[in-house]
């Protein structure tokens, strides 16, 4: 059976729409999905009609907003300089985490 291992941005739900059409192609018999977000499991399971173990992740924030429209820039800069203090750590946790799952696939939305 097939591992897929989707990181989802939990920054807004551009992402999950996008991700979500590409999963509900999938055939899912015998598929082992698994989804890494910081997204409500609600709204996930929601737009995801295969079967999922979630597990709560979050990678990267994005843009930390003030509202739909304002970026909170201080804070988001905060954010990211925290983030990359420690970066060498962090990615070797990843790479720890992700063989941990041994996906045959891993499928993560680009926020670029």
């Amino acid at each position: 059976m097939p591992h897929v291992v989707v990181d989802i941005s939990a920054h807004g739900f551009g992402h999950l729409a996008q991700t979500a059409s590409v999963l509900n192609a999938l055939p899912s018999a015998g598929l082992a999905l698994s989804i890494r977000s910081a997204a409500p499991e609600a709204v996930l399971r929601e737009r995801i009609r295969h079967p999922f173990t979630l597990i709560p992740y979050e990678q990267d924030t994005g843009m930390i907003m003030h509202d739909a429209l304002r970026v909170d820039a201080a804070r988001t800069f905060a954010w990211y300089e925290a983030f990359h203090a420690n970066y060498a750590a962090r990615r070797e946790q990843a790479m720890r985490d992700l063989a941990q799952l041994q996906p045959d696939l891993l499928y993560a939305m680009c926020l670029i």
